[in-house]
């Protein structure tokens, strides 16, 4: 299984729990190496996905919204919400898992 050789174990001498605590030390030091050589980046991407957050807000506050709006305006937080867990996934190293819920929010995928 993939899962034992991302956490660099031997499968047959730990019990699952331990592969999974491995795991995520694995992903700790991972996100803790992002968190400071990034940190530039990651502001700039914070600045960025709050603004697309601001955008659906202030959409929703328009008066006389047609139905598509209205529905453009909350798909606009569950984007928010994807890009931040895309950007989360990503600084732990699951590369391949951050391009599939980024390419699930901006293709509109639900």
């Amino acid at each position: 299984m993939r899962l034992y050789w991302i956490a660099s174990v031997d499968k047959s001498t730990l019990h699952p729990t331990d592969v999974l605590r491995k795991l995520h030390a694995k992903f700790s030091t991972n996100f803790d190496q992002a968190t400071v050589c990034c940190n530039l980046e990651l502001e700039r991407i914070d600045v960025k996905t709050r603004a697309v957050a601001e955008c659906g807000s202030e959409l929703a506050k328009m008066p006389g919204l047609t139905t598509s709006q209205t529905q453009l305006s909350t798909a606009v937080e569950e984007v928010f919400a994807d890009l931040v867990t895309s950007v989360y996934l990503a600084s732990i190293g699951l590369d391949r898992s951050a391009q599939m819920v980024l390419r699930r929010s901006l293709h509109g995928e639900r």
